[in-house]
């Protein structure tokens, strides 16, 4: 997730410095909103896999 967000904030200095167009900021906010959505599935999916894990664990003792 770190590398993520320096990727990020690598592409956001890259943008501002090199280009000020509006389809590369179009473009870039899209990647981000992109990223943030996969990133808050995979949360999800690791929050019910720990939650199932627990419930299993519980079950079992």
């Amino acid at each position: 997730m770190i590398i993520l967000l320096l990727i990020m904030i690598l592409m956001l200095w890259l943008v501002w410095k090199f280009f000020s167009s509006w389809l590369w900021w179009l473009l870039l906010i899209a990647a981000i909103i992109f990223m943030l959505r996969v990133f808050f599935w995979g949360a999800i999916i690791l929050v019910l896999l720990g939650l199932l894990g627990a419930f299993y664990n519980n079950n079992q003792q």
